[in-house]
């Protein structure tokens, strides 16, 4: 996967579907899937949110080391969960995509690690406020720091599912799906069956939404 990240400013067509981040089809397979096949809709998975029977299912392949990535996060992410997300039209799904260097993974462990106790989505959001680069380093002790700053989190449970083997089996085997299906940089999202390359304005994100609505019958 190479390890890069959009322009700021770029656009992507919204209406453009990206073939190549679609699946290879494999054997006795006449054409790749949809994307939208990409969407578990688990609902145990501690990494999603929003109804497990949403209409449209948002992926987001991301980097914590990524400033594209909190860029979505602190200016497009919490109006798509206002707006779509609490009102059951969408479900977002997070996919690790570590990419930009050695404490990549080791941030999206710590994440899960928060996950483990319901709080993924506020792990996510603290290390993003901290407008983290791909020089970022995330140590254990910046790590830390990051879960101490969430008052819900109790701090030795997540210390100690840090070193729960679950935790780094799944980012790898995100990072893995990530590479397989073409994601080059992040972030990446699979709206539906579009995919949106970068961290694109709200308004990008609303009309790829709705296209996607609509073509479910919303």
């Amino acid at each position: 996967m190479a390890q890069n990240q959009p322009e700021a400013g770029t656009v992507v067509s919204p209406s453009a579907s990206a073939s190549a981040a679609e699946p290879e089809p494999g054997a006795g397979e006449s054409a790749a899937p949809q994307l939208s096949q990409l969407a578990r809709r688990d609902p145990a998975d501690t990494a999603a949110k929003g109804a497990v029977d949403a209409p449209l299912v948002i992926i987001e392949y991301a980097d914590f080391r990524c400033a594209y990535c909190a860029v979505f996060t602190n200016e497009v992410l919490p109006t798509v969960l206002t707006d779509y997300v609490e009102s059951g039209l969408v479900r977002i799904e997070w996919r690790d995509a570590p990419v930009l260097g050695a404490t990549s993974p080791d941030a999206a462990i710590a994440a899960h690690a928060a996950g483990a106790q319901g709080l993924f989505w506020e792990y996510n959001a603290a290390l993003f406020a901290t407008s983290p680069t791909s020089k970022t380093n995330w140590d254990s002790e910046a790590l830390l720091a990051i879960a101490s700053s969430i008052p819900e989190l109790d701090v030795k449970a997540f210390t100690d599912a840090l070193d729960d083997p679950a935790h780094a089996q799944r980012v790898a085997r995100e990072a893995q799906e990530s590479t397989r299906i073409g994601v080059a940089s992040t972030p990446t999202f699979v709206v539906g069956n579009t995919a949106v390359r970068g961290a694109q304005p709200l308004a990008v994100f609303r009309e790829v939404i709705a296209q996607e609505l609509a073509a479910v019958g919303h």
